[in-house]
């Protein structure tokens, strides 16, 4: 821009020039604009700041990375082919760059969702309300960034292929999920949003706010939605859940009140219950549920575990079966029948049949209901073991005692 300028800057005194009267001798001195070209050099100028406005340019901060460096075979795996920004954008309530979503698939199968605020063609967060030192600037957040430990700062959601889902949280107008000074951000800068990954099957959702009712479309095929409110209309502030479902329906959460869907030809609305005491409404006809696993299938193969003075295990055995994606795993439980639960340690990570594993389990006599703790290896064949009907894998189980 500088150098087509300093082009027509010249020009302009040129053309001033050519309808001036010859000099005799040249003089050596300062160059001067005439007022004409000045005006449009001045006009220029306006025109290209404005211009710069409307096309959105931003102030670009440094990237936002994954807390490790992310492994193709560990975790959620890294970003494949199939990770796309999704076209719909959703603007903010009191304006600046709108929201949006990315669709990002793993190598480890995995299909997550992530929300954000979009300049260009990336997504990103903002440098406000205490976030990356209030520099102001947008921070572009790595497709590899998803929440699968909710270890990161974006708002994302990762579900195994055929899992539909519907979540809110309350977050800042950044984006950014966690914020260490939550109390000190101004109620006007907060947001409530509403999103989801509801799957082919899925049409539109509906949702009201003050007094109005509206419905909008999904995404096409990945069925995903996004909702952008201001001031939280719930109490307590940047906190995020809601609900998952290994079907094709299942039940809206944070302010959206029912989704429709065309399953077999027909529309069917999927509705929120009215209170949180009553049950949900469900239209869509789901089939005959299929039973739950009467019992677990043991396979009896050694478990060793070794344990430091400070509580904490280090469980070993031996794969027998091989891991290639998340939607398998293999996960230390450890049964705690007083307080009614199980605390379990996931492997996360691909595994060859007959490797041996070790597992670090912290504190694992922290729910002991006696002198002793039973620590055993589950086999997840599919995450979505129970819908499926499949009884629960015991690799083998030991004893540890204080």
């Amino acid at each position: 821009m500088s150098g087509y300028l300093d082009r027509l800057e010249q020009q302009l005194i040129d053309a001033t020039r050519a309808g001036a009267p010859c000099r005799q001798r040249r003089t050596r001195r300062r160059r001067t604009i005439p007022a004409s070209a000045a005006a449009v050099l001045a006009a220029l100028l306006i025109a290209s700041a404005v211009a710069l406005a409307v096309t959105g340019t931003f102030s670009t901060g440094t990237a936002v990375r994954a807390p490790e460096r992310p492994v193709a075979g560990v975790g959620a795996g890294i970003a494949a082919r199939g990770t796309s920004l999704l076209p719909a954008r959703v603007v903010d309530p009191v304006g600046g760059l709108p929201w949006g979503m990315r669709l990002v698939r793993t190598t480890r199968r995995l299909v997550c969702l992530q929300v954000g605020r979009v300049e260009g063609a990336q997504l990103g967060l903002l440098g406000q309300d205490g976030a990356f030192g209030d520099d102001g600037r947008f921070h572009s957040v790595a497709p590899d960034v998803v929440g699968y430990n909710r270890e990161t700062t974006e708002v994302s959601t990762c579900l195994t292929p055929g899992q539909t889902t519907s979540q809110e949280a309350r977050i800042p107008q950044s984006g950014v999920f966690g914020s260490p000074h939550s109390e000190s951000i101004p109620v006007a800068a907060r947001r409530w949003i509403s999103y989801g990954l509801l799957g082919p099957a899925a049409v539109s959702v509906t949702y009201s706010w003050a007094g109005q009712t509206h419905t909008i479309p999904v995404e096409p095929h990945s069925g995903a939605y996004l909702v952008v409110l201001p001031n939280p209309a719930k109490r307590g502030f940047e906190t995020g859940g809601g609900a998952v479902s290994t079907s094709r329906f299942v039940t809206p959460q944070g302010v959206i009140s029912s989704i429709t869907y065309r399953a077999n030809g027909k529309t069917c609305v999927e509705s929120r219950p009215t209170n949180e005491t009553s049950a949900a409404q469900q239209h869509c006809f789901r089939g005959r549920a299929k039973p739950l696993p009467r019992g677990a299938h043991h396979l009896n193969r050694p478990v060793r575990a070794q344990v430091s003075a400070n509580g904490t295990a280090i469980v070993t055995f031996t794969a027998p079966h091989a891991i290639s994606s998340a939607l398998s795993d293999y996960t230390v439980e450890v049964p705690s029948p007083c307080h009614h639960g199980t605390s379990g340690t996931p492997v996360e990570r691909d595994l060859r049949a007959g490797q041996t594993v070790h597992v670090t389990v912290h504190d694992i006599f922290a729910n002991a209901c006696g002198p002793t703790v039973t620590v055993r290896v589950i086999y997840e064949k599919d995450r979505n073991r129970f819908a499926l009907g499949e009884a629960e894998v015991i690799v083998g189980e030991t004893s540890l005692r204080r």
